[in-house]
C-alpha cells in the first residue's frame, strides 16, 4: 500500500511490531481502515551524523483520510540539537518520572508494550549522552530549592539560565542569568549548583540568585520559583 504511493519513501520491517523508513520528503504509512480504537504506537527518529549544537530539525506529521487525500490532522515535530550536558539533565527527569508511572500501570494494558520501549529508549539516550539510567529511580518530581524559613522571596536576581560555563578542561565555572532587563554572569564551581542549573536550564524554570554586596558575582543562594 505504501509503495502505491507517488515519490514514496519504502518501509522495512525491523520485527513483528516495528517499520523502519528512512530519511525522505515523503513517506506514508497505511494504517488499516475500519478501526475504532486508537492504535498504541511510538515514533522515533534518529538524526543524521555530523549534526551540531544549535541545529533545527523538523518533521510534519499527517493523518490523510485514504484515496481522497483529506487532511484529517497533523502535527510538527521539531528536534533541537544541545551540548549533552543541558539536555542530559531533562532526558534524567524525563526518565525518573515515566519510571514512576510505568510501575502503576497494568501488564495487559494496551499501552504498555509501547510504553516500555519508549522508557527503554530514554534510557538509553541517557547512557549515550554519559549519564547512568541504572542509577535513576522511579519519581513524580525532582526536588527543587525552595525559600527557607522567614526569607523574602523578592529578594535577588530573577530571571531564567542562558549560558552555563566550562573552563578549558570541561569543569563547570559559571552561568550567564538572563532577566528581562539585560543578561547577569555569575561565577560558581559546586557540582550541586551546576546540577541544579542544568534542570533550570533544561526545563525554562525561572530561579532567583542572590549574593553578597561585597561579593555580586558569587552565589550565595539560588531558589527555584515553582509558580
Amino acid at each position: 500500500m505504501a509503495a502505491s504511493r507517488p515519490t514514496a519513501n519504502p518501509l522495512h520491517k525491523v520485527d513483528d511490531h516495528t517499520i523502519r523508513a528512512s530519511y525522505g520528503d515523503v513517506t506514508f504509512i497505511p494504517v488499516p481502515g475500519g478501526l475504532t480504537k486508537p492504535i498504541p504506537s511510538l515514533i522515533s527518529f534518529r538524526l543524521p551524523d555530523g549534526v551540531t549544537a544549535g541545529d533545527m530539525h523538523r518533521a510534519v506529521l499527517q493523518q490523510i483520510a485514504g484515496r481522497s487525500w483529506l487532511i484529517m490532522g497533523g502535527i510538527e515535530v521539531r528536534i533541537p540539537v544541545r551540548h549533552s550536558p543541558v539536555f542530559l539533565a531533562a532526558e534524567e527527569r524525563k526518565l525518573g518520572v515515566l519510571r514512576a508511572i510505568q510501575a502503576g500501570m497494568e501488564g495487559n494494558d494496551r499501552w504498555w508494550p509501547v510504553f516500555e520501549r519508549y522508557v527503554v529508549g530514554i534510557a538509553g539516550r541517557i547512557d549515550g549522552l554519559g549519564g547512568n539510567s541504572g542509577e535513576i529511580s522511579p519519581q513524580r518530581d525532582f526536588p527543587r530549592v525552595r525559600d527557607s524559613p522567614g526569607g523574602n522571596k523578592d529578594d535577588g536576581i530573577c530571571g531564567k539560565v542562558a549560558e552555563l560555563h566550562y573552563d578549558c578542561h570541561g569543569d563547570f565555572e559559571g552561568f550567564v542569568l538572563e532577566t528581562c532587563t539585560g543578561r547577569h554572569v555569575f561565577r560558581a564551581c559546586a557540582r550541586g549548583i551546576e546540577t541544579l542549573l542544568h534542570r533550570a536550564c533544561a526545563s525554562e524554570a525561572t530561579i532567583s540568585v542572590q549574593t553578597r554586596k561585597d561579593a555580586p558575582k558569587k552565589p550565595l543562594r539560588i531558589v527555584w520559583r515553582c509558580c
